[in-house]
This record gives C-alpha cells, sequence and structure tokens, in this order.
C-alpha cells in the first residue's frame, strides 16, 4: 500500500508539472519581425533590419558624403499599425518602435520613433515593401509609449512610404 501511495504522489507530480510546463508562461514567442533583412532602399541606400536593429546608410553622392544610422528596435507589430493608424493596399503591413542609438543628429540619441511599413509581398521570388519613418518638425518622443500613440498619420508623421527591395 505504501509503494501505491509513493506511485501515486510521483504521478501526480508529472501531471501537475507537465500541465505547467504547457501553460503560456513557459512558452516562448518566436515570431520574428516580419521585415527582417537587408533592403534595397534605392539609389545606392539601404536598410538592414535584424530582430534588435534598425540602420540606413547611404553612398556618397552631390547631396553629400556617405553616411548612416541606427536605431535599436524596442517593439514590433507584424498585423496592425500604431494607435489610430489602418494600414491598407496589397500585402500584409505592420510597425515597428525604434530608440535612436545612432542618429544623424546627437540629440535624438535616446529618442523613440516608429516605422511604419505595408504592401510587403513576394512576386516572382522578389520581396517588396513601402516603408515610412515617422518623422514631421515635431521632432521624436521621449517614449515608446508616446511614439507609438502620436507618430500617427493624423499627426503629418507618415506622409511619404519609400520603396525597397529585399537584397
Amino acid at each position: 500500500m505504501k509503494n501505491l501511495k509513493k506511485w501515486l504522489v510521483l504521478l501526480a507530480a508529472l501531471f501537475v508539472l507537465t500541465g505547467m510546463m504547457s501553460c503560456e508562461m513557459f512558452e516562448e514567442d518566436d515570431e520574428s519581425l516580419a521585415v527582417i533583412g537587408t533592403w534595397d532602399a534605392g539609389y545606392g541606400n539601404t536598410m538592414e533590419i535584424t530582430s534588435s536593429l534598425y540602420k540606413k546608410s547611404w553612398p556618397a553622392s552631390s547631396w553629400g558624403s556617405a553616411g548612416s544610422y541606427s536605431a535599436k528596435i524596442v517593439y514590433f507589430n507584424n498585423s496592425d499599425w500604431n494607435s489610430t493608424d489602418s494600414g491598407s493596399g496589397e500585402g500584409s503591413y505592420g510597425y515597428f518602435v525604434i530608440e535612436w542609438t545612432d542618429p544623424s543628429i546627437s540629440t535624438d540619441k535616446g529618442k523613440f520613433d516608429v516605422v511604419q511599413w505595408k504592401n510587403l509581398k513576394t512576386l516572382s521570388g522578389t520581396t517588396t515593401m513601402s516603408y515610412s519613418e515617422g518623422y514631421n518638425a515635431k521632432g521624436y518622443f521621449e517614449t515608446a509609449d508616446d511614439a507609438i500613440e502620436s507618430a500617427t498619420s493624423a499627426n503629418g508623421y507618415f506622409g511619404v512610404f519609400s520603396s525597397a527591395t529585399l537584397k
């Protein structure tokens, strides 16, 4: 009888442990940002997007010398736009929030911005998207939450979208 009780206690413990391991709190979020890759943004400009980095580079031209800026990606959403903005067009759309780590203007370091993308699609083996870095004369934001809430089309942050092709 004592052995049976020990087995029952062991089985109950295994049952509880198995149930806990299948709980959501132990699952990892394996979704990744949909626009990861190196993108040709035209005119020699490139964008490098990883799960944690956004970097844009450009070559020397008649407009000025070569350069780049970069930011840390702190949040993303592959199926919606921030705040009251709504995505449209063909293909998928979403946004990611960045914190400037090496901005083109040093006073913007540590501030936050939103990059929206839309029309992400692959046709005949070529992946393209349209993207826009949220910016207007009001500048960037002190927190990621402020950027998500206030960097909207209605507030003048996404007037122009540019095209990019995955390399």
